[in-house]
């Protein structure tokens, strides 16, 4: 029951006062910080980062890189990376691009939606590192490129 929890909390989540978005984010912090069962499952923190990722606040980046950090799961690390990405966190994902040639394929293609986060220094590293990309990740990119350009700046969010 508590995924489904999370996605109604997702979905709701514009029409929440300012206090309880701040408390719902707080309670979420609190269950990964003590272990609660309820985020024991890999399912279960999935939607509990979807809803954490409607607030960009630096206590939930902190609770997403330590989680990225931890967490075995592609899943999860893939919406972190496309979190960073729609927060715009340039410097956290910078600091992934030295990583990206070891990365699963699902890593591979949220990186490089979210070097379109990184303005000069994205579009470099997508013409140095083109070559290496798969068939399914230059459509990835074509994709993201239109995207970014259909709605610049902060405008396109990727959608979790």
């Amino acid at each position: 029951i508590f995924p489904t929890i999370m996605i109604v909390l997702r979905q709701i989540w514009t029409a929440l006062s300012d206090d309880t978005k701040t408390k719902v984010s707080e309670i979420i912090r609190n269950l990964f910080k003590k272990a609660s069962r309820l985020v024991k499952t890999k399912v279960s923190q999935l939607y509990a980062c979807r809803v954490l990722s409607a607030d960009s606040c630096p206590e939930n980046i902190e609770l997403l890189t330590n989680l990225f950090l931890t967490t075995e799961s592609v899943m999860i690390k893939r919406d972190i990376i496309l979190t960073m990405f729609n927060w715009r966190n340039d410097a956290w994902l910078s600091d992934l691009r030295s990583q990206f040639r070891a990365f699963p394929p699902p890593l591979r293609r949220a990186f490089i939606i979210g070097s379109f986060a990184l303005g000069d220094e994205g579009s470099h590293w997508r013409q140095y590192n083109k070559g290496g990309f798969s068939d399914f990740e230059k459509l990835v990119q074509s994709w993201a490129a239109a995207k970014s350009q259909q709605q610049p700046g902060k405008a396109w969010q990727v959608p979790l």
